[in-house]
């Protein structure tokens, strides 16, 4: 099972070990949890991640930034925004919303 959460956050400020901490604490014994992040990971954090190994991978902007531009070329070229709208069009589709674990057992 995979626990995420994504944060909007300001680029020149890292995030930190208490940013994650509510995604930490809400894993369940055998689960996976993943940070993104539009900034970065302060020095600590990643450091407590790792010594506690906390099971959890981070994601940092200039990550997330290297993503949407592969994914606008292999999408022939469209803008940023173009595929934004799109995923916006996708949510709006979405009918409800889910407890993670039933989805995982459909």
């Amino acid at each position: 099972m995979i626990l995420g959460q994504a944060k909007c956050q300001r680029p020149d400020r890292p995030t930190q070990g208490r940013d994650i901490a509510r995604t930490v604490a809400r894993l369940m014994r055998g689960w996976l949890g993943v940070y993104v992040t539009t900034s970065f990971f302060s020095v600590p954090t990643q450091r407590e991640v790792v010594e506690d190994r906390y099971p959890i991978v981070l994601i940092n902007g200039k990550r997330v930034g290297e993503e949407v531009h592969k994914m606008t070329v292999e999408a022939g070229g469209v803008s940023v925004k173009q595929l934004l709208d799109d995923f916006e069009e996708i949510r709006l589709n979405l009918t409800e919303i889910q407890d993670p674990e039933d989805i995982l057992t459909q």
